[in-house]
């Protein structure tokens, strides 16, 4: 079972593993490995299955990025799910959301912006 995922409840139909099996002939059901069709005990630890899985999922970045920078700018969008993006594009860039900051270290950044600043109006 995977987390966050109520007992008995079996996995959404296209995360199952389309493998069958050969003593009942039925679909396996197990989940499937990310960015694969078929779990871990139908080929899904294969080497070349692992690397397709997960070229399939690194040809999904961009197109989710541009996603998430089309939400955060939609004037029309909830305020929630623009945050959310917002958040989920910051998390990816490096910048988590729980990122601790203290206000000498805040104190010391913001000088060193204002510096740069007047540094490039004066060049």
């Amino acid at each position: 079972m995977r987390p966050g995922q109520a007992p008995g409840n079996p996995p959404p139909p296209e995360r199952r593993c389309t493998a069958t099996s050969k003593q009942k002939g039925t679909r396996c059901g197990q989940w499937a490995i990310p960015g694969a069709r078929v779990c871990r005990w139908h080929g899904g630890a294969a080497p070349q299955v692992i690397r397709a899985a997960r070229l399939r999922l690194a040809e999904l970045v961009d197109p989710a990025i541009a996603t998430l920078a089309r939400a955060m700018v939609d004037p029309d969008a909830r305020i929630r799910d623009r945050t959310r993006a917002a958040d989920s594009v910051l998390d990816r860039a490096g910048y988590p959301r729980r990122l601790e900051v203290t206000s000498a270290e805040a104190h010391e950044e913001l000088l060193a912006r204002i510096a740069a600043l007047k540094a490039a109006r004066g060049a």
